[in-house]
């Protein structure tokens, strides 16, 4: 569903960044700190956290703060990551492990790409919701902004559920 290069402008400034990033220890790293731990160059965390029995394996990860007891959230490569009100103190499930959550009308569904983490583009949101890409090509052709793209493919049923449903009608 992903595609292999995307432009650099679905990924995530370093402002942006730091609202979703923590520094794997269930605290919010201030400005100074984020910078320091982060490579610049490729901006990701480059440390991992020991895992225990059990526990999902966390050797390239980023943590996402989430309003959960621990407080974050591990997401790897191919992750789903709710990128909606990066502020908010009540927002649980962010990171979605090898799944995407559900799209809406907007582009804050986002995905971690080669430990980058980036919005999806308006062609993963089509294929996610089951059309082929000369179909997003035909729209794209039209001249439709990403955000109208976007709004299509967050108000539009999946492709494959319509046809079981219209199977089940038959």
């Amino acid at each position: 569903m992903l595609e292999k290069n995307v432009e650099e402008k679905y990924y995530l400034t370093e402002k942006q960044l730091a609202c979703y990033m923590m520094d794997g220890t269930g605290k919010y790293p201030r400005r100074e700190r984020f910078l320091q731990n982060m490579n610049r160059k490729n901006q990701h965390i480059g440390n991992s956290i020991t895992t225990r029995a059990g526990s999902r394996p966390t050797d390239n990860y980023v943590a996402i703060k989430t309003a959960t007891k621990k407080g974050y959230d591990t997401a790897k490569d191919g992750d789903g990551i709710d990128l909606g009100y990066p502020d908010s103190q009540t927002r649980r499930g962010r990171v979605g492990h090898d799944v995407a959550k559900t799209l809406t009308c907007s582009d804050q569904m986002g995905t971690l790409d080669r430990m980058r983490i980036r919005k999806l583009t308006p062609k993963e949101c089509w294929r996610l919701m089951g059309f082929d890409d000369e179909d997003i090509e035909k729209a794209q052709a039209t001249g439709l902004s990403n955000a109208q793209l976007y709004r299509q493919a967050g108000n539009s049923i999946v492709v494959d559920v319509l046809e079981g449903i219209l199977k089940n009608l038959v």
